[in-house]
């Protein structure tokens, strides 16, 4: 049940957060405490859904739980996941050209852009993983193994 809350504010803030990023795109910037509230709501969200994802798996190996929650994640989910990551790191790759090349501060409408994205994927990946462990499958019986998506042993 608390994670299902949990899924709820990352859809929420996924939300809020692509809407202060096209925001920003279009010249309204959100203020520092709507972004501060978004990025703060963000880790609240991540946590929650890295120790969900954790727990339900049980998994000791780095590369299974990753393999593991996008397996149990909707197929359009899992095609989002590359671009969004670029999407992201593009961001950040802007802002520090701005940064250190043009020896200039980014405007806000810039910063903006760049903290409503990084919210965004937090958020975004927090859901999946929630939805991940929501829908985690635990062994039946015991020495029956995990199934991934249901299909059965």
């Amino acid at each position: 049940m608390v994670n299902r809350v949990f899924l709820i504010l990352g859809v929420a803030g996924a939300a809020a957060s692509l809407a202060v990023h096209l925001g920003a795109w279009l010249g309204a910037v959100a203020g520092c405490d709507v972004t501060f509230l978004l990025f703060s709501g963000s880790l609240l969200v991540w946590w929650r859904a890295i120790t969900s994802t954790a727990a339900a798996f049980q998994t000791r190996q780095p590369g299974m739980l990753w393999r593991e929650m996008s397996a149990r994640c909707p197929p359009w989910v899992r095609r989002a996941y590359t671009p969004i990551t670029y999407y992201a790191l593009g961001s950040w790759a802007y802002v520090t050209y701005v940064a250190m090349f043009q020896r200039v501060s980014p405007s806000a409408a810039v910063w903006a852009r760049f903290y409503s994205v990084f919210t965004f994927f937090f958020y975004f990946f927090a859901s999946a993983f929630l939805w991940a462990a929501i829908n985690a499958i635990v062994p039946v019986q015991a020495g029956a193994g995990r199934t991934i998506r249901g299909e059965g042993p």
